[in-house]
């Protein structure tokens, strides 16, 4: 019987039967299916491949290998520490394992922290494959890979340099600071892109888990510690450990080939329990979790997981590797989606919020016109650049800038909000009702940035009644959002397509939703990626070659603001 044609009712007796065995075989039966099977005979074939991957993968229930005194130690105490191949000195131990252990240590040449892992040589089947392997996985170089550096022996001991990565694992995070489920999502997706490009280079990880995703000081997502291990361990199958098993795909588990794929499954695996703070089978036990893992899940069963998030865990999880997304680049796509609907379903409540107060306000202006006496001439309100001299000052009204929307480029204001709607605030944007545009805004009191498929919200807040820099870099492969010139969030970038004008103030030219309420000092948008890292903001900006343009709300005539760029971008206000 092929495996595709059990129904749900068939896999609960295959379940049944397989504990039956378990248990008998504790007490020292080999029953053969067919035995097992007398009441169902149709399913014979199937419980005997099912025991004999059991069989197969039993080592898992047995305890790992002691770790012996056949290995010379690199060094035991920041005392006594020594330096490897004459330029990397081992500071202090961070973690270690049966295979190896992990050092923060100090390139002497280039002066700088690393991380330096060695594995040690009575666990090396192959020091020559370590390196070949080690080399291999150096060559990936991607924003959500954690950079080797360098491979080398020294004596007996060879040795892989990475960068040092100060914030904790997921692991870590999960445990001491969980993050919200955006976030957590954002995480995955980013890591998910990271495999995806070790996958086009023909690298598979192996032992995606949270201990093995590090998250750097400026809250970006990184995967690390490549599956090289395996590739050249002297103890086999006996180096895998208990931990990384309820990360493991079916296949891996059975001694199949693995493809992309495999990856995915355990991705998948991270990311259910990421969000609920479980994975996803009833047991840790190694035989349950072996029995559940080549069974696959059925079924996601989370009351607090996302509907549609759940269908992409789902997915994930399926046994039949042609059935969970074709790569590690769609299960990003996925998640993605899944931000971007949830921020345009809260958008679109947002706008429906200021469309009511724009009513109510107008229902309020209409009736105080009409008790007003007829040969009296209602005032308009000064120009809101006239209300504060030295500053722009906004309650409903906005700049509009000549300057299409474009990327790369670089949105930046200084900005004394003095009203944070829940539903958020556009200080830049470029938006057209029912599409996304590229701008920068605040949903709440947290920074954010739109781009054209979607809305990414940081965790950085924005204090009213003081004045703040903010900054969003749209670059080629990541948009960076800064507070005060620190980095505080990475997302995805957005696509270059123009069709509609930067403005200030709202969020869109022909969309009159989501305006901000205070005052800005001054604006800049930029070509390309102005800020790369963390950076001292200036109190006032000052052209150069990447300057688009640049408003001053010293330099303001009449509704024109004036462009202190050589562009002549002048603004007017609406």
């Amino acid at each position: 019987m092929r495996y595709s044609t059990l129904t749900d009712r068939d896999e609960e007796i295959l379940g049944d039967l397989i504990q039956k065995w378990e248990e008998l075989r504790e007490m020292g039966q080999d029953t053969p299916a067919s035995e097992l099977c007398h009441a169902h005979p149709y399913l014979a074939q199937e419980l005997a491949r099912r025991i004999n991957i059991l069989n197969v993968t039993s080592w898992l229930d047995e305890p790992l290998e002691p770790v012996t005194d056949d290995d010379p130690p690199v060094a035991t105490t920041p005392a006594a520490s020594r330096t490897l191949a004459g330029r990397y000195r081992l500071d202090t131990l961070v973690a270690e394992g049966g295979f190896a252990q992990v050092w923060q240590g100090y390139d002497l040449e280039l002066q700088r922290v690393v991380a330096v892992k060695v594995p040690k040589p009575s666990r090396l089947l192959s020091a020559d494959a370590f390196m070949a392997e080690a080399r291999r996985v150096a060559r990936i170089k991607h924003p959500g890979v954690v950079q080797v550096f360098d491979v080398g022996r020294d004596g007996e001991h060879c040795f892989i340099v990475s960068e040092f990565v100060e914030g904790g694992s997921l692991g870590d995070h999960l445990v001491n600071n969980p993050p919200t489920p955006q976030q957590t999502i954002r995480w995955i997706a980013d890591i998910a892109d990271a495999l995806e490009h070790a996958h086009l280079h023909g690298v598979i990880h192996r032992d995606v888990k949270p201990a093995n995703i590090l998250i750097d000081s400026h809250n970006r997502a990184l995967l690390g510690d490549f599956g090289i291990a395996q590739s050249a361990n002297r103890a086999g199958k006996q180096a895998l450990s208990l931990g990384t098993l309820r990360y493991m795909a079916p296949e891996q588990l059975e001694g199949k080939d693995l493809d992309p794929r495999s990856d995915v499954f355990s991705l998948g695996v991270v990311l259910h329990e990421a969000l609920t703070g479980k994975v996803p089978y009833s047991s840790l036990q190694p035989n349950v979790l072996r029995r559940e893992i080549v069974t696959g899940v059925k079924q996601v069963v989370s009351p607090t997981m996302n509907d549609n998030i759940k269908r992409i865990c789902e997915k994930a999880l399926q046994r039949d590797p042609a059935k969970r997304q074709i790569s590690a680049a769609q299960f990003a796509s996925d998640l993605r989606a899944v931000l971007a609907s949830d921020a345009a379903s809260a958008n679109t409540n947002g706008h429906r919020r200021w469309w009511w107060l724009g009513a109510l306000l107008l229902l309020a202006g209409a009736t105080a016109a009409f008790a007003l006496p007829r040969t009296k001439k209602l005032e308009s309100p000064p120009p809101a650049t006239q209300q504060t001299p030295g500053v722009f000052s906004f309650a409903g009204n906005y700049i509009e800038t000549p300057v299409d929307r474009f990327a790369p480029v670089t949105l930046e204001a200084w900005i004394y909000p003095t009203s944070l709607p829940p539903s958020g605030c556009f200080v830049i944007g470029s938006d057209i009702r029912g599409h996304n545009g590229i701008g920068i805004s605040l949903y709440g009191q947290q920074l954010a940035y739109e781009y054209l498929t979607g809305f990414e919200v940081s965790e950085s807040t924005v204090p009213l009644k003081e004045w703040t820099h903010v900054a969003a870099v749209f670059g080629d492969s990541e948009t960076r959002l800064y507070n005060n010139g620190k980095l505080v969030h990475t997302g995805p970038a957005t696509q270059a397509e123009g069709g509609t004008p930067f403005v200030v103030g709202r969020i869109g030219a022909t969309n009159p939703d989501l305006v901000f309420v205070g005052q800005m000092r001054c604006v800049r948008i930029s070509k390309g990626e102005r800020y790369q890292d963390d950076f001292t903001p200036t109190d006032s900006f000052t052209p150069d070659e990447s300057t688009v343009l640049i408003y001053d709300g010293k330099h303001v005539d009449g509704d024109r603001v004036i462009d202190l760029s050589p562009n002549g971008h002048d603004g007017r206000v609406k």
